[in-house]
């Protein structure tokens, strides 16, 4: 899976990668993020992007990036 470098805002030290994680379900994904963002940050909050295809970014309290899929 490929995406655009963040914008300044989000660049911090050590985010030259993230994981990304697929879900069946939007609840199933948010679920996840809330788990993962525990000690971390939401970067960007779940959202539809495509008509059933959802992604969200949170980085956890190790400071790993994580990019979220639901469809």
């Amino acid at each position: 899976i490929g995406t655009d470098l963040p914008g300044d805002e989000m660049r911090v030290s050590g985010n030259a990668f993230a994981l990304g994680i697929h879900f069946d379900s939007a609840p199933e994904a948010l679920a996840c993020m809330q788990r993962l963002g525990s000690g971390g940050s939401a970067v960007r909050t779940l959202t539809e992007k495509i008509k059933g295809t959802w992604i969200g970014n949170v980085q956890d309290k190790f400071g790993f990036q994580w990019i979220i899929y639901a469809r």
